[in-house]
């Protein structure tokens, strides 16, 4: 349940954040994705719909800063499903129903502002990244991966009031002039936003 710290050789250090705590509001029991934000916050997530910061610098609950409980019916995605806009002190998460939250990091508590609508019914969507108000995820698609919805990339726009779909891209096909995608897990935006790397399973 901790996050593990590697060195730049990639030795693993005597350094753990968070842990298990019976009943504690500083638990990060099962998270299975996180985010790093400015002043060395780190967003954590959890599957059990709490929602941890701590400073990464510090071991153990020593670096626990504050937290809250999401609504549960709004639990988090399944993996992959946090991304933090590092500039802007600002995080998205998606939740189990495929709408993507935005929550705002004051230094002092971290709070839920507004979601998407989740009209744009995306299968499995996993892998956001976030800058300077556009989101980009993943819609991965279900199982068996080759019969399902999927195969597509899409793209978000906070335009500081609410989260708006623009368009998705790909999707499987034959036609070689078109981009498409087997099952992709992550679109990372570079940090120029004239690229857009994409990762398949």
């Amino acid at each position: 349940h901790e996050v593990l710290v590697y060195d730049p050789s990639g030795e693993l250090m005597n350094f753990k954040v968070g842990g298990y705590v019976e009943g504690g509001g500083k638990t990060t029991t099962w998270i299975n994705s996180m985010a790093i934000g400015p002043n060395r916050r780190l967003y954590l997530p959890s599957c059990y719909g709490l929602f941890q910061v701590y400073d990464r610098t510090k071991t153990g609950f020593e670096g626990f800063l504050y937290g809250i409980s999401m609504d549960k019916t709004d639990y988090t995605g399944l993996q992959r499903y946090i991304a933090a806009d590092r500039a802007k002190s600002v995080c998205y998460i998606i939740n189990r129903s495929g709408r993507v939250w935005k929550y705002e990091d004051t230094g002092k508590e971290i709070k839920p502002l507004y979601a998407s609508e989740g009209g744009e019914k995306l299968a499995y969507p996993t892998g956001p990244s976030a800058s300077a108000g556009q989101i980009w995820l993943a819609a991965h698609g279900g199982s068996p991966l080759w019969e399902s919805d999927g195969h597509e990339v899409a793209l978000f726009w906070d335009n500081g009031e609410e989260i708006l779909f623009v368009e998705r891209f790909g999707g499987a096909g034959k036609a070689e002039d078109k981009v498409q995608f087997m099952n992709p897990s992550a679109a990372i935006l570079t940090p120029d936003h004239l690229g857009l790397w994409v990762v398949e399973d």
